[in-house]
């Protein structure tokens, strides 16, 4: 995938999915804590953690 080596503004595809895939694990984190509080959050927390696998599958493949 040479796409994700290619350069987006100052910073690589994958240097962005990275901060995407931290963004992502930050929304899951906080729809846990929501959801460990007050029993809301399900719903955040699924869609972080759909976001992060999406990432995660995205990113995996190795550089050249």
């Amino acid at each position: 995938m040479d796409w994700l080596d290619r350069p987006l503004g100052p910073l690589r595809v994958r240097a962005w999915g990275l901060i995407g895939n931290f963004l992502a694990n930050a929304v899951a984190l906080y729809g846990l804590a929501r959801y460990l509080r007050s029993g809301e959050g399900a719903i955040v927390m699924t869609v972080g953690i759909g976001f992060t696998l999406v990432f995660i599958f995205l990113l995996a493949t190795p550089s050249r």
